[in-house]
């Protein structure tokens, strides 16, 4: 609570100007009831603050009730996303490690590096990816990514790509790699499966198949693996040719490859996404999930 001799201002005021000293004894009597009017104001102030955040906070307990089906849903539901979380710790405590060791400074901006590629290097880059958009716009998006790597979930939900996709129409084109970073159980095997849909059917097919795998998915639970097949099914991709890939792992040197590309890029944890101006060659990789505004910033320098 202030003092009574404080006025309450902006946290971007400096300082309250101090009174003038004109006002002396004459004064005081008047500036005694002031004072006494201001305290009790402040205080009223307080007072009813504290009265309607805490009754915000209970009306926010009985709307979040509702919304999942009643309290005893809502304590179910907290302590098994709590379990969740707890059994991927220590895949969260590598990611936290490998984001350190690319950002040792700690530097709460982001963490972009801005380099130039070859022409050739441009073309590696396009060669054997499923763009979203056509592969000739001038700035690709490539994101590094791991279809059970919660951050990655989070950056699939935003809609991150898919915005740069509308935003900069024409210009901007993406595509998912799925990379070896943190071991989660099913990485491999979503990855495997996603690039098989690729290999049979092509580049719409395959972000469609990605995208249902990371819809399918929250931060604190992942799309079952044994949906892997019925997901092919789902999206009429031809059974036969998707279970021979996918058992015969078809598709690992492809995963490889994208993985080792990645690193080439200082790729090193996920989602790491490259933007890269084909025109100059110039790209920034963006490592770890950030809001649109970071990645438009990038996009815009790119394009300058």
């Amino acid at each position: 609570m202030p003092k009574k001799n404080a006025t309450v201002v902006p946290e971007t005021a400096t300082s309250v100007p101090e009174t003038s000293g004109e006002c002396s004894g004459k004064c005081s009597a008047t500036s005694f009831r002031i004072w006494i009017a201001v305290f009790v104001v402040v205080v009223a102030q307080v007072a009813s603050t504290a009265f309607f955040s805490d009754l915000t906070v209970e009306k926010m307990k009985e709307f979040e009730y509702e919304q999942r089906g009643g309290k005893e849903t809502f304590d179910l539901l907290n302590k098994a996303q709590i379990l969740q979380i707890k059994g991927q710790l220590d895949q969260i405590k590598d990611f936290i490690k490998n984001s350190e060791a690319q950002n040792p400074s700690g530097s709460t901006e982001t963490p972009s590096a801005s380099k130039t590629m070859s022409s050739e290097e441009v073309a590696a880059l396009k060669k054997d990816s499923y763009f979203a958009g056509t592969e000739n716009a001038r700035i690709l998006a490539i994101e590094y990514t791991d279809p059970e790597c919660p951050f990655c979930i989070r950056q699939s939900k935003d809609g991150i790509l898919k915005t740069l996709l509308s935003k900069y129409e024409g210009k901007v084109a993406y595509a998912h790699k799925p990379f070896q970073a943190v071991p989660h159980e099913g990485a491999e095997p979503k990855s495997l499966a996603a690039l098989c849909v690729g290999k049979i059917a092509g580049a719409e097919s395959y972000n469609a198949y990605f995208d249902a795998i990371m819809d399918r998915s929250t931060q604190s639970s992942v799309m079952p693996v044994d949906q892997l097949v019925p997901l092919a099914k789902e999206l009429k991709i031809d059974a036969a040719k998707f279970s021979a890939c996918f058992d015969a792992k078809e598709t690992k040197p492809l995963y490889d490859a994208y993985t080792a590309e990645g690193r080439k890029y200082g790729v090193s944890g996920t989602p790491g996404t490259l933007l890269v101006d084909t025109e100059t060659g110039k790209y920034e990789l963006i490592a770890g999930a950030y809001p649109i505004d970071s990645f438009t910033q990038a996009v815009d320098g790119l394009l300058k």
